[in-house]
C-alpha cells in the first residue's frame, strides 16, 4: 500500500500547504443499493458509506454525524477513511487552492453525480453476470423514492455519470430518470458508460440529450467481432461500430467532448490489446485497460481467465504484449496491475491512477 503519511508530507513540502481533497465536497456517488458515498467507493472495498438514499433524504444524509465526521477528517488532511492504494490523491489538480472550511462543511448539493442505480442490461458479459437481467427488484421504490431524491440532488450538478452496474440507455428506469433530469435541469450534461447498443441517434434524441453529453465510454473488450461475441452475449458488433461512428459524428460537430473505450483484460482477449490500442489511437479515443476482477459469475474459472497469478500459462505472452510502445501513448491507460506487469520487464514510472481518476474527475 502507498505510504499515506509520506505522500501527504511530501505534498506539503512541495506546495507549502496541506492537501485537502476536493472530491468529498464536489462529488457524490450512489450505488445499486442506494448507498451514498462522497468519493469513489471502488477505491476501497471498505469505503466510508455516508447513508442510504432509499432510507433518508439527501439533505438528512449530508447533515448526518457520519457526513460531518468524514468531511472534517478531510479538512484536517487526515484521510482516516481513505485508501490511497487505488486513488490519485494527493494530486495537485484535486486539491483546493483556497477554501473556507465553514462554507465547505455547509455544501449539500454536489457538482457531480455518479449513479449506478440498477443492473438491468440488454447483454450478458461473461465476467459480469450469469443470466440476462431485465428487471430490477426495487422498481417500485426506484420510481417512488429514488427518482425524486436524485432529482433533488441535481440542483447544483454540472455533470451526471451513468451507469456502472447495468445499461442506462436500455433500462426503462434509468431512461425515465435521464429524461426527467434533462427536462428539469437544461444545463446538466451527461457522461455514460455503455455497451453502445442503444447509444444511437433515435434513442438520444428521444431522451433529448443528443447535444448534452460530455463523454461516452464504450465497453467493448475486443478488437474483433469473433472475440467480442465470446465475451458479450447478446451483443451486436456491427450495430456497436455504427453507434461509435455516430458518436464520432457528434464529436466532430462539437456536440460531444470525448469518447473512450474500455477493455477488461482476460485470457479470451489479451492477444487483441495492441489492435485495440491502435484502433483507439487512430480515432483519437482514450482507451482504458483493466485487469479482470473476480465476481460470482466467474469465480470457479477466475484463475484460468485472469492473469492475477503470475504462474498463468499465458502470463509471459501478456508480458511481451505489454512491452509494445503503443502503451506509451497518452490516450492508452493501464490500471495498476497491468502497469506492474509491464514494469517487471522494463523500468518505467509506476502508474498510480492519477491519470485514470483525474480523467474521470474532469469528465
Amino acid at each position: 500500500m502507498k505510504n499515506k503519511q509520506l505522500l501527504l508530507e511530501n505534498y506539503e513540502k512541495a506546495y507549502g500547504k496541506k492537501f485537502v481533497c476536493k472530491r468529498p465536497f464536489e462529488l457524490v456517488e450512489v450505488d445499486l443499493n442506494g448507498d451514498v458515498y462522497f468519493c469513489y467507493p471502488r477505491c476501497d472495498d471498505n469505503s466510508y458509506k455516508i447513508g442510504n438514499l432509499y432510507q433518508s433524504s439527501f439533505e438528512d444524509i449530508c447533515k448526518s454525524e457520519k457526513a460531518v465526521i468524514y468531511k472534517k477528517d478531510i479538512l484536517n488532511s487526515k484521510y482516516s477513511y481513505c485508501n490511497f492504494e487505488n486513488c490519485s490523491a494527493p494530486d495537485k489538480n484535486l486539491c483546493f487552492d483556497d477554501f473556507n472550511a465553514e462554507e465547505l462543511m455547509n455544501i449539500v448539493y454536489p457538482k457531480e453525480l455518479r449513479l449506478h442505480l440498477d443492473n438491468i442490461c440488454d447483454v450478458k458479459c461473461f465476467m459480469c453476470r450469469k443470466e440476462y437481467i431485465v428487471k430490477f427488484d426495487k422498481e417500485k421504490e426506484f420510481k417512488e423514492i429514488l427518482i425524486p431524491r436524485i432529482l433533488n440532488m441535481c440542483q447544483k450538478a454540472e455533470i451526471v455519470f451513468m451507469n456502472g452496474q447495468g445499461e442506462a440507455l436500455y433500462s426503462p428506469l434509468n431512461k425515465e430518470l435521464i429524461s426527467k433530469i434533462a427536462q428539469t435541469y437544461p444545463n446538466i450534461k451527461f457522461d455514460f458508460c455503455t455497451n453502445g447498443l442503444k447509444c444511437n441517434k433515435e434513442n438520444l434524441q428521444k431522451l433529448n440529450i443528443e447535444n448534452r453529453i460530455k463523454n461516452i465510454s464504450f465497453s467493448i473488450h475486443a478488437a474483433s467481432e469473433k472475440t467480442y461475441n465470446k465475451i458479450i452475449k447478446g451483443g451486436n458488433y456491427k450495430k456497436l461500430k455504427e453507434n461509435i461512428s455516430y458518436a464520432k459524428s457528434l464529436k466532430s460537430q462539437n456536440l460531444l467532448e470525448s469518447i473512450s473505450l474500455n477493455f477488461v483484460v482476460n485470457k479470451l482477449n489479451y492477444k487483441e490489446m495492441i489492435d485495440f490500442a491502435k484502433y483507439a489511437s487512430e480515432n483519437n479515443f482514450t482507451c482504458f485497460f483493466s485487469h479482470l476482477q473476480n465476481s460470482p459469475a466467474i469465480e470457479n474459472n477466475y484463475d484460468e481467465l485472469s492473469f492475477k497469478n503470475h504462474n498463468h500459462k499465458d502470463y509471459k505472452k501478456l508480458c511481451k504484449i505489454l512491452q509494445n510502445k503503443i502503451f506509451d501513448n497518452e490516450n492508452c491507460i493501464l490500471d495498476n496491475q497491468l502497469q506492474e506487469i509491464r514494469n517487471e520487464k522494463i523500468s518505467r514510472p509506476k502508474f498510480n491512477m492519477i491519470k485514470l481518476l483525474s480523467f474521470f474527475y474532469k469528465h
